[in-house]
């Protein structure tokens, strides 16, 4: 690091005029901190195990940080990969966290990275729709207030009662405390507004 300011000085001194050395070494540092990263779009997509326009721009495809990699066939069996993540000790609670951040860490990431679900018989491993999403790429509101007007009109009301239209749904327990409506019924079936 030392060697850059250095350099940078060096840089300041040749010019010697029409420059502010200070403005000049704050954009040098910036543009040195920011190009240590990869620069977008991430050149590796799940469209494809290559790069190519399609797999750049189509943004249905989810980004990917590593190339594809084919897997060994020689991994362990299951139940010795299991076997590692079994608890000898007993848990210890956290006393700076909650249950409230993975929480909020599934909701944001239920918002944002939407991954297109296929039918229940098109459901396998290697179904390619699986790799894809429907994501905006922001993060936004849209798992409170819906991503489409379908979506809307089953999280909120519809009443043309004051201070009631617009209200996200929601149903009292028999103590009074208030929870999301249930997806679905007693028996298994699915409740019509989802």
């Amino acid at each position: 690091m030392i060697h850059f300011l250095d350099d940078i000085k060096r840089f300041c001194v040749d010019l010697e005029h029409d420059l502010d050395p200070e403005r000049l070494i704050n954009c040098t540092l910036i543009n040195h901190i920011v190009s240590q990263a990869r620069s977008r779009p991430h050149p590796w997509s799940t469209m494809s195990p290559y790069t190519s326009w399609s797999s750049l721009t189509d943004k249905t495809w989810s980004a990917r940080c590593l190339p594809e990699v084919l897997v060994p066939e020689d991994l362990p069996a299951e139940k010795d990969a299991a076997e590692i993540f079994r608890r000898s000790k007993p848990q210890v609670l956290s006393k700076k966290s909650t249950v409230v951040f993975p929480a909020f860490a599934q909701y944001l990431t239920d918002g944002f990275i939407r991954t297109i679900m296929p039918s229940s018989a098109e459901d396998t491993d290697d179904n390619p729709s699986r790799k894809r999403n429907n994501s905006n790429h922001d993060i936004d509101l849209c798992p409170l207030y819906g991503r489409t007007a379908q979506q809307t009109a089953a999280l909120r009301l519809a009443s043309e009662e004051i201070g009631q239209k617009g209200r996200l749904k929601s149903q009292k327990t028999e103590t009074g405390e208030e929870y999301p409506p249930f997806r679905y019924h007693d028996d298994g079936t699915e409740v019509s507004e989802f």
